[in-house]
């Protein structure tokens, strides 16, 4: 299985270091000119060398002019299939300015290990409420629980507006294998208030993915997790270390949240990192996400 797996990754890297830097160089370039007449077609502008653990059964079952459709299927839940669409062509750059947009381009590492890691542990999820936040344009973590587990109620989100249409379009897809879970897409962004409505103190597991490298909405991010958990709920965040952003992330969360790591959480996962590290265009800094678990402190 760890060979398989090694071998489909090994045909994903799609660029050297020099590539991903001059592609990155020529996305900034545009944004920072606000130049909204060009298109960045994101096989320009992507700047990751490595794109998957290879840890789900990915196939395309249809095409359209915007967008493909993937069939994703894992044998850790029986006769489990999630469809997922994702959006092909080109970005204009205004689409990638503003609230956190990185979602738009593509699926991470650290969404698919956290979606995988939320499979292995279905059990735990049973009758519980679960958010979503920053998913981006799939949420795979998110609709992976509601179509694996028998959780009661799955909230979808992200930040973006072209993010949370493609997310009701693979809501209403997948809607026959949801079984009794209750399952809502909605546009959410963080900040420092109280939430609306249903929000506030409403779930018991808060899910996140490498949302933490944006400085400047770090302590949004965090009161807005205080603020949609349930007093003896539990945050679960997936992210790399990205230089010292997830242990500055940390040491602000320890002001409301008690906090918990492990680098080494799952045994296969474990082994195909190990494996990967030999190959110099895997980077475990921006690659390998640590498992963060928080719970609220009194405040």
């Amino acid at each position: 299985m760890i060979s398989d797996e090694t071998d489909h990754i090994s045909s994903c890297i799609v660029s050297k270091p020099r590539i991903a830097r001059q592609r990155w160089s020529l996305l900034a370039q545009i944004i920072s000119n606000g130049d909204r007449r060009k298109d960045v077609c994101k096989n320009v502008i992507s700047i990751r060398r490595f794109e998957t653990f290879g840890l789900f059964r990915v196939d395309v079952i249809s095409e359209e002019e915007e967008c493909k459709w993937w069939e994703y299927k894992t044998d850790l839940i029986n006769n489990f299939t999630l469809i997922v669409r994702q959006l092909c062509g080109c970005l204009k750059a205004d689409k990638l300015q503003g609230f956190n947009n990185t979602g738009n381009v593509c699926i991470w590492p650290a969404e698919e290990i956290m979606s995988y890691y939320c499979l292995l542990n279905a059990a735990y999820f049973r009758n519980k409420s679960v958010i979503e936040i920053g998913g981006g344009m799939s949420c795979l973590a998110g609709f992976s629980i509601a179509v694996g587990t028998e959780a009661q109620q799955v909230q979808i989100t992200d930040g973006n507006e072209d993010s949370v249409k493609n997310l009701e379009i693979m809501r209403e897809r997948n809607k026959e294998n949801y079984g009794e879970t209750q399952v809502e897409s909605s546009l959410f962004r963080w900040g420092p208030d109280k939430l609306e409505g249903n929000l506030q103190e409403n779930f018991d597991i808060v899910l996140c993915s490498d949302c933490l490298f944006f400085e400047e909405g770090r302590k949004d991010l965090i009161k807005s997790m205080y603020n949609l958990l349930k007093p003896q709920g539990e945050v679960i965040i997936f992210a790399p270390r990205r230089g010292e952003t997830f242990n500055n992330f940390m040491q602000l969360a320890q002001e409301i949240f008690h906090t918990e790591i492990k680098t080494n959480y799952n045994t296969t996962i474990w082994q195909l990192h190990s494996k990967f590290k030999e190959d110099s265009l895997y980077d475990e800094n921006i690659h390998y996400p640590i498992l963060l678990k928080m719970k609220k402190k009194d405040i």
